[in-house]
Formats: C-alpha cells, sequence, structure tokens
C-alpha cells in the first residue's frame, strides 16, 4: 500500500484522538516543532534513523529534548507508540504533515509565510494586516511563520498555499532591470 496513504490514515486517527481530547491547542504547537526538526534531516538520514531498534520512550525523550527539555503531550507520546509499535516510525514525517494539514483544515486555519529582510517595530502592524486580509478573503484564520531574508532588501514577501504576494524591493529591482535590458535592446 501507498506510504502517504498509510500515512493519513494514521493522521486521521490522531486527529480523531486530539479533537476527543480536545487537547489540539497544546499538541499542534509540538507537532509543529517536531515536524521543523525531522524536516530538517535528508529523507534517507531519516529512515535510517527510524530503522533502528529506538523505542517509543527513546523517540518521546529525543524529541522532548530536541523541543528543550519540555514533556510531550500525552496524545502526542501515544501517537509516537502507536507508529513504533506497528513498525510505521518511519511515516513520521508525512504522518505529521498529513496531521497538521487536517488539523487546520477542520479548524478553518490556514498556513502562511511572511518573508521580511528584517524584522522591526512595523512587523506587528503588517502581521495584523495579513491576518485580516486573510480573514476577510479567505473567511479563515491566519497561522503565520515569520522568517527574516536579507536578501529580498525590504518590503516583505508573503506566500498563502498557491498565493503569492511579493512586495519586496529585490522583486521590484528585477522589474526595473528587464525593462531597462528591454529598452536598451530597441535601441540596438
Amino acid at each position: 500500500m501507498n506510504e502517504g496513504i498509510i500515512a493519513s490514515r494514521y493522521a486521521g486517527a490522531f486527529l480523531q484522538l486530539v479533537l476527543e481530547h480536545g487537547s489540539g491547542a497544546s499538541v499542534v504547537p509540538q507537532a509543529r516543532a517536531m515536524l521543523r526538526l525531522v524536516e530538517r534531516l535528508p529523507q534517507q538520514e531519516f529512515s535510517t534513523a527510524c530503522r533502528s531498534e529506538m523505542t517509543a520512550e527513546a523517540i518521546v525523550a529525543m524529541f522532548g529534548k530536541a523541543l528543550g527539555n519540555v514533556p510531550l503531550e500525552k496524545d502526542l507520546c501515544s501517537f509516537i507508540s502507536l507508529l513504533v509499535s506497528n513498525g510505521r516510525t518511519a511515516l513520521l514525517r508525512e504522518a505529521l504533515r498529513s496531521f497538521l494539514s487536517e488539523y487546520y483544515k477542520h479548524e478553518g486555519i490556514r498556513c502562511g509565510v511572511l518573508t521580511v529582510a528584517r524584522a522591526d517595530e512595523s512587523l506587528p502592524v503588517l502581521e495584523a494586516s495579513l491576518r485580516t486580509l486573510v480573514q476577510n478573503e479567505f473567511g479563515c484564520t491566519l497561522e503565520l511563520e515569520t522568517r527574516e531574508d536579507p536578501s529580498i532588501v525590504g518590503g516583505f514577501v508573503f506566500a498563502l498555499e498557491d498565493y503569492l504576494l511579493d512586495a519586496s524591493v529585490r522583486r521590484k529591482l528585477d522589474v526595473i532591470r528587464k525593462r531597462y535590458v528591454e529598452n536598451n535592446r530597441r535601441l540596438i
């Protein structure tokens, strides 16, 4: 059977558990942080680590330590234990992705990424404006991750699923440069 389908089934069961227990507010931030950790590893390295004979308790302890010595939520521990006991630890990455996607869909939340050249005092105003924009345009709540990237020079880039708003200085300079090159080609 396709591993993506299997992972989504585990994620669905995990979502059902989280919804039944009402633990989403505490589980989701930890699951998101775990996914970020797991995504930093190349797939082959992650798969090799998952094939080892680590117990569920060892994996829970490893993630707890990596997340700042924070004990993992009970439902998240149960989910990890289920994957380990069924020999499906290698599906953790995809199962977490699927779980978060389904949880956000269920809660009416969309995830966006805001990239700025550097964070300054105007950032909270921009974030609030984007949250309002998403609420008005899409009728949902925005879960916003903010990143710094000095290469955009100034302005911002906002990505929300397949929607991209590029108001960066770098893009504007690229447009000016392309126009300049086009105009000078015509002269030759």
